[in-house]
């Protein structure tokens, strides 16, 4: 395990009100200073900043693995704070970092009410955005990954000199319950399983010793991987089975799902006890692959 000095790596919760333990953004010194990982949502900007400022942390560069509202939200928040700030992005990600208002439409009609929870992001000028590419280095130590699937815009970023990956949401979820995680697969609509799935091989190929998750903490890679790839495997089985035998709405999938695995059957308990977003998330998911096991 990789020893995390709070002097060159720090950890920034976040906890946008009604989700529990669902957000952690992370900030990581380099030969070029401070680079912050993701900005996290818009709702929760002021908590960053109060965190940034209380490690006398003043990032010069933000990595953006998306530009989803959980990620990518605060970015003008930043921006008014430090003008010489640069956002780092994916090329697709640009247009939606400095007009945010396609993005806000679309978030909100996919999520309701919980897309408040985020906040509505503002712009930032095309001036303050850098685009990178799979394989570019940011800083000497810091590799961009493309990783699509989540997202088609998705990046990571491995830290090679401390071997951490900061996945972004190409992972999926492990979400604390006392003293274990709950693992919840970070699957959108339309379904891109193959993509994800290749993204999920690539990082692997990596071989990281250490995954810091925005969803949620930071964790030996072996465990991620291996519960990551198990997992994944049995929800897309079980949502198989689930169709096989008859079930054609996504409802009656996660049903089905729930009751044959107990690992979905934990994640569903999770979703309604403690965060709502994870239970719109499951019938997402439930829907992709309800199409996907159709085809």
């Amino acid at each position: 395990m990789v020893y995390l000095d709070t002097d060159i790596f720090i950890q920034i919760p976040l906890d946008p009100i009604g989700l529990k333990s669902s957000l952690m953004v992370y900030a990581l010194k380099t030969d070029e200073g401070w680079i912050l990982i993701d900005s996290g949502p818009e709702s929760t900007s002021k908590t960053l900043l109060s965190g940034l400022m209380s490690y006398g942390v003043k990032p010069g560069k933000v990595f953006l693995t998306h530009i989803h509202l959980d990620h990518a939200g605060a970015v003008s928040s930043l921006y008014m704070e430090w003008s010489n700030i640069r956002f780092i992005v994916h090329p697709r990600g640009t247009p939606h970092l400095t007009d945010p208002s396609k993005l806000w439409s679309q978030s909100s009609e996919v999520l309701g009410w919980l897309a408040h929870l985020f906040g509505a992001p503002s712009g930032v000028p095309e001036k303050a955005i850098q685009t990178a590419r799979d394989g570019e280095k940011i800083a000497e130590t810091l590799k961009v990954l493309y990783t699509p699937g989540h997202a088609s815009h998705h990046m990571s970023l491995f830290a090679e000199d401390m071997s951490i990956l900061f996945p972004g949401s190409s992972i999926g979820m492990f979400l604390p319950v006392g003293n274990t995680n709950v693992y919840i697969p970070a699957l959108t609509y339309p379904l891109k399983l193959d993509f994800y799935l290749e993204s999920l091989e690539k990082q692997y190929s990596l071989e990281p010793q250490v995954v810091a998750m925005p969803h949620f903490g930071v964790h030996d890679a072996g465990e991620v991987f291996s519960t990551a790839r198990n997992q994944l495997d049995e929800w897309i089985k079980t949502a198989q089975k689930a169709v096989d035998t008859g079930a054609s709405t996504p409802e009656r999938v996660l049903a089905n799902m729930i009751s044959e695995s107990n690992n979905v059957k934990r994640a569903w308990e999770y979703s309604i006890r403690y965060d709502p977003l994870m239970e719109k998330i499951m019938f997402v998911i439930a829907k992709g692959l309800l199409e996907y096991s159709s085809s």
